[in-house]
């Protein structure tokens, strides 16, 4: 397919070259009526997921094995669970689930939207339960849990990331989590019957990587 000049520019004739050594099955990037092909299965979904990472953020992508596992996860079409991404600030969880949302769109697996505890916790503080709801009707990323302080409409408290927990469990929603808590952190956090839920939603997946990204 032909790319304009300025989508040239923007991939670079490497990066170019290097998603045309696999056969094209599905686009990735879209320009206007533009597109560059990614391979949909195995090693070589795996190599669609790192050019679409570079073309979107400009930056390589993260090579922890847990973030591999977890890209690789996302391809299987059988995918029951969802994922729980832990690790240090800055390590790339947020950025990663974002680009594996976009990269859904293009696969037979069910997209999802990214929610920012806090921000959640802020529009709860303004307008009460409507802002639970409009985050446990499909499937999501609840992205950052523990970030937040306690969320309080008129005199109602919460523990948000516990609650957001426990509705998506009975609602039976796939659901993806992020968070800069360890398990044991995470359990004391959101309390014991949470985190067992939490662990019947997620697969789990560390990150230890220290580099800011």
């Amino acid at each position: 397919m032909a790319l304009s000049d300025g989508l040239r520019k923007l991939l670079g004739e490497e990066r170019i070259q290097e998603a045309q050594k696999y056969e094209p099955v599905q686009p990735v990037y879209r320009n206007a009526h533009e597109a560059i092909p990614m391979p949909m299965d195995s090693d070589k979904w795996l190599h669609g997921f790192k050019i679409m990472y570079r073309m979107i953020w400009d930056r390589e992508f993260i090579e922890e094995p847990e973030a591999v596992n977890l890209v690789q996860y996302f391809n299987k079409s059988d995918m029951k669970k969802g994922a729980l991404v832990m690790g240090k600030p800055g390590n790339g969880k947020t950025t990663i689930m974002q680009t594996l949302s976009r990269l859904l769109t293009y696969t037979n697996q069910p997209r999802f939207d990214v929610y920012y505890v806090p921000v959640i916790v802020n529009n709860f503080s303004k307008h009460g339960a409507i802002a639970i709801d409009e985050c446990i009707r499909r499937p999501a990323c609840i992205d950052d849990m523990g970030a937040e302080v306690s969320a309080m409409h008129y005199g109602l408290k919460l523990n948000m990331s516990q609650e957001l927990i426990e509705k998506r469990y009975v609602n039976n929603i796939l659901t993806h989590y992020t968070t800069n808590l360890m398990p044991d952190e995470l359990r004391e956090y959101v309390g014991e019957r949470a985190y067992d839920r939490l662990k019947k939603q997620c697969e789990l997946f560390v990150f230890k990587s220290d580099s800011k990204r």
